[in-house]
Protein backbone atom coordinates (compact mmCIF):
# COMPACT_ATOMS: atom_id res chain seq x y z
CA UNK A 1 0.00 0.00 0.00
CA UNK A 2 2.81 2.29 0.16
CA UNK A 3 7.01 2.68 -0.80
CA UNK A 4 8.50 1.65 2.94
CA UNK A 5 12.05 3.56 2.66
CA UNK A 6 14.12 5.18 4.85
CA UNK A 7 15.30 8.96 4.77
CA UNK A 8 14.39 12.72 5.86
CA UNK A 9 10.73 12.84 4.39
CA UNK A 10 10.37 16.59 3.52
CA UNK A 11 7.30 18.68 4.91
CA UNK A 12 4.08 19.26 2.42
CA UNK A 13 5.54 23.12 1.78
CA UNK A 14 8.46 21.82 0.36
CA UNK A 15 7.57 18.52 -1.33
CA UNK A 16 4.98 20.37 -2.77
CA UNK A 17 7.71 22.43 -4.85
CA UNK A 18 9.45 19.36 -5.63
CA UNK A 19 6.28 16.92 -6.90
CA UNK A 20 7.43 18.15 -10.71
CA UNK A 21 10.76 17.14 -10.65
CA UNK A 22 10.13 13.30 -8.88
CA UNK A 23 6.94 12.87 -11.23
CA UNK A 24 9.35 13.41 -14.24
CA UNK A 25 11.82 11.27 -12.59
CA UNK A 26 9.20 8.98 -11.79
CA UNK A 27 8.47 8.02 -15.98
CA UNK A 28 12.11 7.66 -16.28
CA UNK A 29 12.15 4.46 -13.93
CA UNK A 30 11.66 0.97 -15.06
CA UNK A 31 8.30 0.43 -13.55
CA UNK A 32 8.47 -2.24 -10.09
CA UNK A 33 6.92 -4.20 -8.57
CA UNK A 34 7.60 -3.74 -4.18
CA UNK A 35 6.92 -6.21 -1.37
CA UNK A 36 6.68 -4.63 1.69
CA UNK A 37 3.32 -3.10 2.67
CA UNK A 38 1.93 -0.10 3.90
CA UNK A 39 -0.10 -0.54 7.00
CA UNK A 40 -0.25 -3.61 9.94
CA UNK A 41 -3.53 -5.05 9.51
CA UNK A 42 -4.83 -5.42 6.12
CA UNK A 43 -5.59 -8.26 3.57
CA UNK A 44 -2.11 -7.58 1.47
CA UNK A 45 -0.83 -10.42 2.42
CA UNK A 46 2.17 -10.99 0.08
CA UNK A 47 3.65 -14.58 0.09
CA UNK A 48 7.51 -15.17 0.19
CA UNK A 49 6.68 -16.90 -3.38
CA UNK A 50 3.72 -16.68 -5.93
CA UNK A 51 1.36 -19.37 -5.81
CA UNK A 52 1.04 -21.84 -8.32
CA UNK A 53 -1.99 -22.45 -10.69
CA UNK A 54 -2.94 -26.17 -9.25
CA UNK A 55 -6.07 -25.51 -7.27
CA UNK A 56 -4.29 -27.42 -4.41
CA UNK A 57 -2.22 -24.77 -3.45
CA UNK A 58 -5.21 -22.28 -2.82
CA UNK A 59 -5.80 -24.62 0.32
CA UNK A 60 -2.15 -22.88 1.69
CA UNK A 61 -3.46 -19.31 1.46
CA UNK A 62 -4.95 -19.64 5.07
CA UNK A 63 -2.35 -20.67 6.79
CA UNK A 64 -0.22 -18.57 4.85
CA UNK A 65 -1.43 -14.99 6.43
CA UNK A 66 0.26 -13.77 9.72
CA UNK A 67 2.91 -11.60 9.20
CA UNK A 68 2.24 -7.86 9.05
CA UNK A 69 3.80 -3.85 8.80
CA UNK A 70 4.07 -1.26 10.91
CA UNK A 71 3.43 2.23 9.06
CA UNK A 72 1.25 5.57 9.21
CA UNK A 73 1.27 8.47 7.64
CA UNK A 74 0.74 12.42 8.08
CA UNK A 75 1.42 13.99 5.07
CA UNK A 76 -1.75 13.52 3.41
CA UNK A 77 -3.22 15.75 6.80
CA UNK A 78 -0.62 18.34 6.45
CA UNK A 79 -0.64 18.18 3.01
CA UNK A 80 -4.57 19.90 3.36
CA UNK A 81 -3.05 22.28 6.07
CA UNK A 82 -6.33 21.86 8.31
CA UNK A 83 -8.48 18.56 9.82
CA UNK A 84 -9.52 16.65 6.66
CA UNK A 85 -13.41 17.17 6.92
CA UNK A 86 -14.22 14.06 6.37
CA UNK A 87 -17.68 12.99 8.26
CA UNK A 88 -20.11 10.40 8.49
CA UNK A 89 -23.80 10.30 11.07
CA UNK A 90 -22.60 8.89 14.19
CA UNK A 91 -24.94 5.85 15.29
CA UNK A 92 -27.25 7.24 17.42
CA UNK A 93 -26.60 10.78 16.27
CA UNK A 94 -24.94 12.37 18.96
CA UNK A 95 -22.15 14.99 18.63
CA UNK A 96 -19.97 16.13 21.76
CA UNK A 97 -19.64 20.36 21.37
CA UNK A 98 -16.27 19.95 23.65
CA UNK A 99 -14.10 18.75 20.62
CA UNK A 100 -12.07 21.49 19.19
CA UNK A 101 -12.42 20.12 15.28
CA UNK A 102 -16.23 20.34 16.11
CA UNK A 103 -16.37 23.70 17.64
CA UNK A 104 -13.69 25.03 14.14
CA UNK A 105 -16.05 23.63 11.56
CA UNK A 106 -14.66 20.57 10.77
CA UNK A 107 -17.42 18.46 11.69
CA UNK A 108 -21.26 19.98 11.64
CA UNK A 109 -23.72 18.85 14.63
CA UNK A 110 -24.61 15.69 14.88
CA UNK A 111 -21.94 13.88 13.03
CA UNK A 112 -19.02 12.11 13.73
CA UNK A 113 -15.72 13.45 12.81
CA UNK A 114 -13.51 10.82 10.59
CA UNK A 115 -9.85 11.69 9.68
CA UNK A 116 -7.68 9.07 10.97
CA UNK A 117 -7.46 5.27 11.01
CA UNK A 118 -9.20 4.83 14.54
CA UNK A 119 -11.83 6.68 16.11
CA UNK A 120 -13.76 5.12 19.04
CA UNK A 121 -17.14 5.84 18.12
CA UNK A 122 -20.02 3.84 16.96
CA UNK A 123 -20.96 4.47 13.52
CA UNK A 124 -23.55 2.97 10.94
CA UNK A 125 -21.43 1.67 8.22
CA UNK A 126 -19.78 -1.43 6.76
CA UNK A 127 -16.89 -0.11 4.52
CA UNK A 128 -14.39 2.67 4.56
CA UNK A 129 -15.41 3.33 0.52
CA UNK A 130 -18.50 5.38 1.65
CA UNK A 131 -16.14 7.83 3.53
CA UNK A 132 -12.79 7.51 1.47
CA UNK A 133 -14.78 8.49 -1.84
CA UNK A 134 -16.05 11.60 -0.17
CA UNK A 135 -12.83 12.49 -0.48
CA UNK A 136 -11.68 12.23 -4.35
CA UNK A 137 -12.38 14.83 -6.75
CA UNK A 138 -14.97 13.83 -9.60
CA UNK A 139 -13.18 14.19 -12.09
CA UNK A 140 -11.45 11.10 -10.68
CA UNK A 141 -13.74 9.25 -11.45
CA UNK A 142 -14.55 10.40 -15.15
CA UNK A 143 -14.19 7.60 -17.83
CA UNK A 144 -12.30 10.75 -20.13
CA UNK A 145 -9.09 10.61 -17.67
CA UNK A 146 -7.05 13.14 -16.83
CA UNK A 147 -3.63 12.84 -17.67
CA UNK A 148 -0.14 14.39 -17.86
CA UNK A 149 0.08 14.88 -21.59
CA UNK A 150 3.53 15.49 -21.39
CA UNK A 151 4.56 12.02 -19.42
CA UNK A 152 2.21 10.26 -21.65
CA UNK A 153 4.21 11.80 -24.83
CA UNK A 154 7.26 10.70 -23.00
CA UNK A 155 5.90 6.98 -22.04
CA UNK A 156 4.69 6.41 -26.04
CA UNK A 157 8.29 7.79 -27.35
CA UNK A 158 10.00 5.50 -25.45
CA UNK A 159 7.66 2.62 -26.84
CA UNK A 160 5.21 2.28 -24.13
CA UNK A 161 1.47 1.03 -25.63
CA UNK A 162 -0.71 4.02 -26.11
CA UNK A 163 -3.12 2.38 -23.23
CA UNK A 164 -0.80 1.88 -20.83
CA UNK A 165 0.83 5.13 -21.40
CA UNK A 166 -2.87 6.42 -20.79
CA UNK A 167 -2.80 4.38 -17.34
CA UNK A 168 0.24 5.83 -15.82
CA UNK A 169 -0.36 9.16 -17.01
CA UNK A 170 -3.42 9.27 -15.30
CA UNK A 171 -1.04 7.99 -12.18
CA UNK A 172 1.00 11.15 -12.34
CA UNK A 173 -1.26 13.84 -12.03
CA UNK A 174 -1.34 13.48 -8.63
CA UNK A 175 1.29 14.64 -6.36
CA UNK A 176 3.86 12.10 -4.40
CA UNK A 177 2.63 11.80 -0.63
CA UNK A 178 5.79 11.53 1.07
CA UNK A 179 9.15 12.57 -0.77
CA UNK A 180 12.44 12.01 1.04
CA UNK A 181 15.24 14.45 0.80
CA UNK A 182 18.19 12.10 -0.20
CA UNK A 183 16.39 10.87 -3.25
CA UNK A 184 16.89 14.43 -5.03
CA UNK A 185 19.94 14.57 -5.36
CA UNK A 186 20.37 12.42 -8.63
CA UNK A 187 18.19 10.36 -10.68
CA UNK A 188 19.21 6.49 -10.31
CA UNK A 189 17.67 4.26 -13.03
CA UNK A 190 18.37 1.69 -11.74
CA UNK A 191 16.35 2.05 -9.14
CA UNK A 192 12.44 2.24 -8.85
CA UNK A 193 11.93 4.07 -5.42
CA UNK A 194 10.55 7.42 -6.85
CA UNK A 195 7.74 4.95 -9.28
CA UNK A 196 6.85 2.87 -6.79
CA UNK A 197 6.58 6.33 -4.31
CA UNK A 198 3.27 6.73 -6.93
CA UNK A 199 2.32 3.75 -7.98
CA UNK A 200 1.65 2.39 -4.56
CA UNK A 201 -0.25 5.09 -2.97
CA UNK A 202 -2.77 5.67 -5.84
CA UNK A 203 -5.28 3.84 -4.01
CA UNK A 204 -7.49 2.10 -6.49
CA UNK A 205 -9.93 -0.43 -6.28
CA UNK A 206 -7.87 -2.13 -8.91
CA UNK A 207 -4.30 -1.33 -8.96
CA UNK A 208 -2.33 -2.41 -12.43
CA UNK A 209 1.09 -4.25 -11.05
CA UNK A 210 4.04 -4.30 -13.94
CA UNK A 211 6.82 -7.40 -12.96
CA UNK A 212 10.11 -6.18 -12.21
CA UNK A 213 12.63 -6.51 -15.08
CA UNK A 214 14.87 -8.86 -13.22
CA UNK A 215 12.08 -10.92 -11.83
CA UNK A 216 10.28 -13.91 -13.76
CA UNK A 217 6.96 -12.60 -11.68
CA UNK A 218 4.09 -11.99 -13.83
CA UNK A 219 2.01 -9.15 -14.92
CA UNK A 220 -0.93 -8.56 -11.65
CA UNK A 221 -3.76 -6.62 -11.13
CA UNK A 222 -3.95 -6.17 -7.07
CA UNK A 223 -8.01 -6.29 -6.29
CA UNK A 224 -8.39 -3.63 -3.59
CA UNK A 225 -12.15 -2.88 -2.00
CA UNK A 226 -11.88 -6.04 0.59
CA UNK A 227 -11.63 -5.09 4.54
CA UNK A 228 -9.82 -7.10 6.64
CA UNK A 229 -12.05 -9.54 8.35
CA UNK A 230 -11.23 -10.82 11.68
CA UNK A 231 -9.73 -14.57 11.17
CA UNK A 232 -7.53 -15.92 8.90
CA UNK A 233 -10.52 -18.39 7.42
CA UNK A 234 -12.43 -15.15 6.41
CA UNK A 235 -9.59 -13.17 4.52
CA UNK A 236 -8.37 -16.72 3.03
CA UNK A 237 -11.82 -17.21 1.76
CA UNK A 238 -12.79 -14.06 0.24
CA UNK A 239 -8.84 -14.16 -1.27
CA UNK A 240 -9.65 -17.61 -2.46
CA UNK A 241 -13.11 -16.50 -3.73
CA UNK A 242 -11.46 -13.83 -5.75
CA UNK A 243 -9.07 -16.12 -7.31
CA UNK A 244 -11.57 -18.35 -8.30
CA UNK A 245 -13.78 -15.36 -9.93
CA UNK A 246 -11.01 -14.48 -12.23
CA UNK A 247 -10.13 -18.04 -13.53
CA UNK A 248 -13.66 -18.79 -14.22
CA UNK A 249 -14.08 -14.79 -16.58
CA UNK A 250 -10.97 -16.29 -17.86
CA UNK A 251 -12.50 -19.80 -18.61
CA UNK A 252 -15.90 -18.81 -19.53
CA UNK A 253 -14.85 -15.39 -21.52
CA UNK A 254 -17.26 -13.36 -19.28
CA UNK A 255 -17.25 -9.76 -19.48
CA UNK A 256 -18.53 -7.75 -16.42
CA UNK A 257 -17.59 -4.30 -17.07
CA UNK A 258 -19.70 -1.80 -16.65
CA UNK A 259 -19.15 2.01 -17.82
CA UNK A 260 -18.58 4.41 -14.57
CA UNK A 261 -21.33 6.46 -15.23
CA UNK A 262 -23.70 3.74 -14.36
CA UNK A 263 -22.53 2.76 -11.63
CA UNK A 264 -24.23 4.13 -8.81
CA UNK A 265 -24.91 7.09 -7.43
CA UNK A 266 -23.60 8.48 -10.73
CA UNK A 267 -26.11 6.85 -12.46
CA UNK A 268 -29.15 8.10 -13.45
CA UNK A 269 -32.60 7.74 -11.90
CA UNK A 270 -34.15 7.70 -14.87
CA UNK A 271 -33.54 6.57 -18.38
CA UNK A 272 -32.41 9.39 -20.92
CA UNK A 273 -31.73 7.13 -24.06
CA UNK A 274 -32.63 3.72 -25.67
CA UNK A 275 -33.15 1.39 -22.52
CA UNK A 276 -29.91 -0.26 -21.67
CA UNK A 277 -29.90 -4.34 -21.58
CA UNK A 278 -26.57 -5.31 -20.99
CA UNK A 279 -26.25 -4.38 -17.27
CA UNK A 280 -28.63 -3.78 -14.36
CA UNK A 281 -28.64 -2.33 -11.13
CA UNK A 282 -28.61 -5.66 -8.43
CA UNK A 283 -28.27 -6.18 -4.21
CA UNK A 284 -25.18 -7.96 -3.25
CA UNK A 285 -27.04 -11.30 -2.96
CA UNK A 286 -28.32 -11.14 -6.59
CA UNK A 287 -24.66 -10.07 -7.99
CA UNK A 288 -23.01 -12.85 -5.90
CA UNK A 289 -26.02 -15.39 -5.75
CA UNK A 290 -28.20 -14.66 -8.94
CA UNK A 291 -31.55 -13.88 -9.30
CA UNK A 292 -34.58 -16.25 -10.30
CA UNK A 293 -34.84 -16.44 -14.20
CA UNK A 294 -32.24 -13.82 -14.57
CA UNK A 295 -28.75 -13.16 -14.05
CA UNK A 296 -26.59 -16.45 -12.30
CA UNK A 297 -24.70 -15.45 -10.03
CA UNK A 298 -20.73 -15.09 -9.04
CA UNK A 299 -21.30 -17.80 -6.95
CA UNK A 300 -22.96 -20.24 -9.25
CA UNK A 301 -20.62 -19.09 -11.73
CA UNK A 302 -17.64 -20.33 -10.27
CA UNK A 303 -19.18 -23.70 -8.82
CA UNK A 304 -19.80 -23.78 -12.81
CA UNK A 305 -16.15 -23.45 -13.42
CA UNK A 306 -14.96 -25.88 -11.07
CA UNK A 307 -17.62 -28.33 -12.37
CA UNK A 308 -15.71 -28.21 -15.72
CA UNK A 309 -12.06 -29.24 -14.36
CA UNK A 310 -10.33 -31.60 -12.12
CA UNK A 311 -10.20 -30.88 -9.09
CA UNK A 312 -9.68 -33.65 -6.35
CA UNK A 313 -12.87 -34.39 -3.85
CA UNK A 314 -10.91 -33.03 -0.88
CA UNK A 315 -9.62 -29.70 -2.12
CA UNK A 316 -13.33 -29.15 -3.56
CA UNK A 317 -14.62 -29.71 -0.40
CA UNK A 318 -12.39 -27.26 1.43
CA UNK A 319 -13.11 -24.92 -1.92
CA UNK A 320 -16.77 -25.08 -0.85
CA UNK A 321 -16.15 -24.26 2.66
CA UNK A 322 -14.69 -21.00 1.18
CA UNK A 323 -17.25 -20.28 -1.33
CA UNK A 324 -20.01 -21.02 1.13
CA UNK A 325 -19.28 -18.46 3.78
CA UNK A 326 -18.89 -16.12 0.95
CA UNK A 327 -22.47 -16.56 0.03
CA UNK A 328 -24.04 -16.88 3.47
CA UNK A 329 -22.70 -13.34 3.53
CA UNK A 330 -23.91 -12.12 0.83
CA UNK A 331 -27.41 -13.01 1.23
CA UNK A 332 -27.33 -11.64 5.03
CA UNK A 333 -27.53 -14.82 6.44
CA UNK A 334 -24.28 -14.17 8.30
CA UNK A 335 -23.14 -11.04 9.27
CA UNK A 336 -20.44 -8.67 8.03
CA UNK A 337 -17.15 -8.27 10.40
CA UNK A 338 -18.62 -4.30 10.71
CA UNK A 339 -21.83 -5.44 11.76
CA UNK A 340 -20.67 -8.06 14.18
CA UNK A 341 -19.20 -5.08 16.09
CA UNK A 342 -21.97 -2.89 15.74
CA UNK A 343 -24.13 -5.97 17.51
CA UNK A 344 -21.09 -6.95 20.44
CA UNK A 345 -20.49 -3.33 20.96
CA UNK A 346 -24.45 -2.55 21.31
CA UNK A 347 -25.45 -5.65 23.70
CA UNK A 348 -22.26 -4.75 25.95
CA UNK A 349 -23.22 -3.46 29.39
CA UNK A 350 -20.73 -0.70 29.43
CA UNK A 351 -22.51 0.80 26.17
CA UNK A 352 -24.78 4.30 26.68
CA UNK A 353 -26.39 4.48 23.42
CA UNK A 354 -24.21 7.29 23.00
CA UNK A 355 -21.67 6.52 19.56
CA UNK A 356 -19.04 6.44 22.23
CA UNK A 357 -17.02 2.99 22.47
CA UNK A 358 -15.68 3.57 25.99
CA UNK A 359 -12.16 2.21 27.37
CA UNK A 360 -14.49 -1.18 28.63
CA UNK A 361 -15.85 -1.87 25.63
CA UNK A 362 -12.59 -1.46 24.04
CA UNK A 363 -11.07 -4.05 26.21
CA UNK A 364 -13.62 -6.54 25.59
CA UNK A 365 -14.17 -6.18 22.47
CA UNK A 366 -10.33 -6.72 21.51
CA UNK A 367 -9.82 -9.12 24.22
CA UNK A 368 -12.62 -11.03 22.10
CA UNK A 369 -11.18 -10.64 19.23
CA UNK A 370 -7.72 -11.85 20.63
CA UNK A 371 -9.23 -14.65 21.97
CA UNK A 372 -10.48 -15.82 18.65
CA UNK A 373 -7.14 -15.24 16.88
CA UNK A 374 -5.45 -17.75 19.27
CA UNK A 375 -7.45 -20.28 19.05
CA UNK A 376 -7.64 -20.29 15.43
CA UNK A 377 -3.60 -20.24 15.49
CA UNK A 378 -3.66 -23.15 17.83
CA UNK A 379 -6.15 -24.92 15.92
CA UNK A 380 -8.51 -25.41 18.91
CA UNK A 381 -11.19 -24.52 17.17
CA UNK A 382 -13.24 -21.13 16.84
CA UNK A 383 -16.16 -22.24 19.52
CA UNK A 384 -13.39 -22.84 22.31
CA UNK A 385 -12.78 -19.10 22.11
CA UNK A 386 -16.08 -18.22 24.18
CA UNK A 387 -17.48 -15.16 22.21
CA UNK A 388 -21.18 -16.31 22.26
CA UNK A 389 -22.12 -13.74 19.30
CA UNK A 390 -19.41 -15.72 16.43
CA UNK A 391 -21.67 -17.70 14.82
CA UNK A 392 -23.24 -14.89 13.81
CA UNK A 393 -20.00 -13.96 12.41
CA UNK A 394 -19.01 -17.10 10.52
CA UNK A 395 -21.62 -19.60 11.34
CA UNK A 396 -20.38 -23.30 12.24
CA UNK A 397 -17.28 -22.72 10.41
CA UNK A 398 -14.31 -23.38 12.16
CA UNK A 399 -16.05 -24.40 15.28
CA UNK A 400 -13.76 -27.45 15.90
Amino acid sequence: MGLLALGTALEWPEAKKRADQVRSWESSNPTPVFHPEFGRFMLEATPGRPWGIDFKELLQVEADMRLRFKSMSLSSVTSMSEKIGQTTVDYDLHNWAEDDDVRNGAAPKGFVHMDAMAFGFLVDTDVRWNQINARLRPEYLDPDLVVDEDIKMQLIAGGMDHRLATHFAHLFIRDPIVIFEEDLQSLDLTKTDHFENLQSTNWQHMRFKPPPSDNSIGWRVEFRPMEIQITDFENAAFSVFMVLVTRAILSFDLNFYIPIKSVPPTRPTTPIGPVEDEYEEMSINEIMNGSIGGYPGLIPIVESYLDSVNVDIRTRCELETYIDLVRRRASGELYTAARWIRDFIQGHKGYKGDSVVNDEVQKDLVASVIAIGAKEIAGEGLSAAGVPTLTKLIGSFRSK
